[in-house]
């Protein structure tokens, strides 16, 4: 099967083969196994080395990077069960009085993004539905400029919700 140069093509595990796929495909399969590689890499379950990331398809257990410690985390699958451990309720460990104080966190992050100029208003609001990279390109600006306009806006709203932590 010829394939051509620039098409886009994703790696099966299990037949050990590349697969060509469509571009729509390939930006929606990336970014599922993009997010997944780097949230377990977050709770340092996944060691995958960078130069073999195109091995990722986001079957943790079956994966030899894998270093999963037993620890559950609130996007497990629970056995034959559809429900995640964020769908349960916490009855025992929500009080009154910490509903309260994230109400009171909440409000006082809207008030912080009101106060905030319009650039930084709307950089926060694409980062609410987009990536960095497609932020960036929306408000037109380099990866880098916008990468520090948000550095800069993390820091200034973490310093004004201090008291919050």
């Amino acid at each position: 099967m010829s394939t051509k140069v620039n098409q886009p093509r994703v790696y099966l595990k299990s037949t050990k083969e590349w697969v060509p796929v469509t571009e729509d495909f390939y930006k929606d399969y990336s970014r599922e196994t993009y997010n997944h590689r780097r949230r377990e890499q977050r709770h340092s379950r996944c060691s995958l080395p960078r130069g073999k990331w195109w091995l990722c398809d986001t079957d943790c257990l079956a994966c030899e990077f894998y270093s999963g410690s037993g620890q559950l985390s609130l996007d497990a699958e629970m056995g034959n069960c559809s429900a995640n451990l964020a769908d349960l309720e916490l009855v025992d460990t929500v009080t009154p009085e910490s509903i309260v104080m994230d109400k009171a966190l909440l409000d006082a992050l809207y008030r912080e993004l009101e106060a905030l100029d319009p650039e930084g208003r709307r950089i926060c609001e694409l980062l609410s539905r987009l990536s960095e990279r497609e932020a960036a390109e929306e408000m037109g600006m380099s990866r880098s400029a916008f990468k520090r306009h948000w550095t800069k806006i993390k820091a200034l709203l973490a310093k004004r919700l201090g008291d919050y932590r």
